[in-house]
């Protein structure tokens, strides 16, 4: 009875030394920094902190907030004698973030903020060369695919020799950007993917492709390939073309037009260096009227077709050899599939638009001025011309294209501005 006496003083005078103590103060924890503040999905980012009083061993919790609930993020880290603690973490998107003081009261920091971007895993072009005005593809992965719902719209924005040269758009599918780029010329191409800022993710860096596409010698002879190659950067710059892939003559007559467009030896064969000027330089009328119309260049040998202000079709031609051609505004007065000349043959597909002067289809055609009068036009081409030229076209006929000796008729010397239209936008875009 004694010995449990003593055992009961003790315990209440302990009591009462406790009671006299003042109670400790509870630890609160607190974010220092988080580092970096805004970290590529898939990498990790380092959260510091420290607890206040500071205490050895204590466990920190760091939480972050996804769609309303805080779920651990990282490992429970434990303080130094100094106090501070350090988590690391691979966080999935953006979000709050804050600490938790396990060792006491569960205190919690005020929150701070993580921002995650989407990470472009990989972004490749198709396999093999790329040719000119024929495209390419080009993909891009990207990561975390949730992040990009199926149908998200994204741009692409096209450079060409480090100048702006438009954009194509193209949709994610899970989590992959497949587009249709194009290759309108030659020289360095680059193709930089935009994503959009989308719910829980950062702004993100945009990753790119650049490819270089170079021409060469198209002739009798060359690869279908780079015949079709030829055949659409011609399109893209209004000459009329034939269809096919093998270079015959009437390719020839399409070159000889190019050639005399553009004041080059007046030959059948598009060479290496031509590819440039068809890049960079395009046809633009001297009649600024956006109405359909022909014009006739005499010195240049050539015949142009214009809608829009655009070059739709621009075909080589011979004219008067005596120069007598009139010049002046005419228009398309009467047209005959079979008209009889003052010469005795028939002329195919004539379009009178003077008098006894016409445009007509005719066996041969020059590279130089060479008939009685009339505008001669190669045979393969003439119904094409004479389909699209209803009576009453304008027909302006001039000597030269005027002061500016690298295109037709207005405009100025310096290059144009790389363009991606022309052919047909809905081939460079995966965009339905």
């Amino acid at each position: 009875m004694q010995k449990q006496y003593r055992h009961s003083i003790v315990a209440a005078c302990a009591a009462i030394v406790a009671l006299a103590l003042p109670a400790s103060a509870a630890a609160v924890p607190t974010i220092t920094t988080v580092a970096p503040a805004s970290v590529v999905a898939g990498a990790k980012a380092t959260v510091t902190g420290t607890v206040t009083p500071a205490g050895a061993a204590d466990q920190v919790r760091l939480e972050q907030n996804l769609d309303g609930a805080w779920v651990q993020a990282g490992a429970v880290a434990t303080t130094t004698a100094a106090g501070a603690w350090s988590v690391a973490f691979a966080p999935s998107r953006s979000g709050a973030i804050r600490a938790v003081q396990l060792t006491g009261d569960l205190t919690t920091s005020a929150e701070a903020t993580v921002a995650v971007q989407p990470r472009v895993m990989s972004a490749k072009l198709a396999a093999g060369r790329v040719y000119p005005f024929l495209g390419t593809r080009a993909t891009w992965k990207v990561a975390p695919a949730a992040a990009y719902p199926n149908g998200t719209k994204v741009r692409i924005a096209m450079s060409l020799g480090g100048k702006a040269a438009g954009t194509v758009t193209a949709r994610i599918a899970n989590g992959v950007v497949s587009a249709k780029l194009p290759s309108n010329g030659v020289g360095r191409f680059r193709a930089r993917l935009d994503l959009p800022q989308v719910p829980n993710y950062a702004a993100t860096s945009n990753a790119q492709v650049t490819f270089v596409v170079a021409g060469q010698r198209v002739a009798s002879g060359s690869s279908s390939t780079w015949v079709r190659s030829l055949r659409a950067g011609l399109v893209f710059r209004g000459f009329h073309v034939p269809g096919g892939s093998r270079f015959d003559s009437r390719y020839g007559d399409s070159v000889i037009a190019f050639h005399k467009a553009y004041g080059r030896a007046r030959t059948t064969s598009f060479e290496a260096s031509d590819w440039k000027i068809l890049t960079q330089k395009r046809i633009a009328p001297r009649d600024p009227s956006k109405a359909l119309h022909i014009e006739i260049d005499k010195s240049r040998q050539i015949l142009m077709l214009f809608k829009g202000g655009k070059a739709i079709k621009i075909v080589h031609v011979s004219t008067g050899s005596t120069g007598n051609t009139p010049v002046g505004r005419h228009k398309i007065q009467w047209k005959g599939n079979w008209v009889p000349s003052l010469y005795g043959s028939l002329l195919w597909k004539s379009m009178a638009f003077r008098g006894a002067f016409a445009i007509h289809g005719y066996p041969s055609v020059p590279t130089q001025a060479a008939s009685h009068g009339c505008v001669r036009v190669p045979m393969w081409i003439a119904g094409a011309l004479y389909a699209a030229s209803p009576v009453g076209t304008p027909v302006i006929v001039y000597a030269g294209p005027g002061s500016n000796p690298t295109s037709i008729g207005r405009g100025s010397a310096k290059a144009d501005k790389p363009e991606l239209t022309g052919i047909d936008a809905s081939v460079y875009a995966s965009e339905a």
